[in-house]
């Protein structure tokens, strides 16, 4: 199992997505920061945002569901699909 260390290591460039594992294992140390719903032209999304501080600098761990824009009960298990970004402030 990987650490929180060695994924953020890994990293090479930011922003970067994550898979589905490593952002498992992230946010089980990321502290919750906001919530926000977002509607773009045929996509709507709800944003799960994330932080984590360390000696390296502020990661910030965006978690993305993602909804057809005529979808009327948005709610996590209507969603398209899902995906993970990870950004670092230093």
């Amino acid at each position: 199992m990987e650490s929180i260390k060695e994924i953020l290591s890994s990293k090479k460039s930011f922003p970067c997505k994550l898979n589905d594992y490593e952002a498992g294992i992230l946010l089980n140390e990321f502290k919750f920061q906001k919530e926000s719903l977002n509607c773009q032209a045929e996509l709507r999304t709800i944003d799960y945002i994330y932080k984590y501080e360390n000696e390296d600098g502020v990661y910030i761990l965006l978690e993305e569901y993602m909804f057809l824009d005529y979808e009327d009960d948005i709610d996590i298990s209507n969603t398209i699909g899902k995906n993970y970004y990870l950004n670092k402030r230093d």
